[in-house]
């Protein structure tokens, strides 16, 4: 009887599946299987793209802290006084582009050498930099602006016009921050003296305590 019982029993399950097993086949699923000791979700994509969104956040945070920054500065040009015979520095507001100090300080060196605007000539400014004077070079370590001129830079002029460009050339580089002292080079050379006037540019030059005149 027993027997007969278990035959039974084998013979309902055979011609009657459970109602689960069926349904998940007919869905065209598949039956439920018990996850292994090594299985887990699958979640490969969203950590693909949770990296490439970090990484163009990086890099877009890296792209726009080294951007070049474009601020005014001032560039100093000449105003002679006719009157006394002296002469004076005179600013001249410029926008200079950069992305580091060196740069910017080329910048602005590279609109001292275009010269005064038409405005600012007819407010009596000039230059003491002679025409075709171009800047071959700078560089910023600590607090120094080491600036390399080609050799028009100490044509020409008397003691006056030297003295007056050489600071035409330390005021402007001097205007940004951290920038304390200048070394003026020709030609990618150190010279005692600028020109045959005497003017000393064998160390590093600051602004003096006072405006200068010439």
């Amino acid at each position: 009887m027993a027997r007969g019982s278990r035959t039974c029993r084998q013979g309902d399950l055979r011609a009657n599946p459970p109602l689960l097993l069926l349904a998940t086949t007919r869905s065209g699923g598949q039956a439920w299987r018990r996850p292994g000791p090594n299985s887990s979700p699958v979640r490969r994509p969203r950590l693909w793209v949770a990296l490439a969104v970090l990484v163009g956040l990086l890099l877009a945070l890296a792209l726009w802290a080294f951007r070049p920054r474009t601020e005014p500065a001032l560039v100093y040009f000449v105003q002679w006084d006719a009157t006394h015979n002296t002469g004076r520095l005179a600013p001249g507001l410029r926008w200079v582009r950069g992305r580091t100090r060196a740069d910017l300080v080329a910048s602005a060196l590279r609109a001292l050498l275009a010269g005064p605007a038409e405005e600012e000539e007819r407010l009596g400014y000039s230059t003491e930099i002679p025409p075709g004077t171009r800047l071959r070079g700078v560089r910023v370590e600590g607090q120094v602006a080491y600036v390399d001129f080609s050799r028009e830079l100490e044509r020409g002029g008397g003691s006056a016009s030297m003295l007056a460009r050489l600071y035409q050339v330390v005021y402007t580089a001097t205007h940004f921050r951290g920038v304390e002292e200048v070394r003026i080079q020709i030609e990618g050379e150190v010279r005692e003296a600028m020109g045959g006037e005497g003017v000393l540019i064998d160390v590093p030059v600051r602004r003096p305590a006072q405006a200068p005149q010439f």
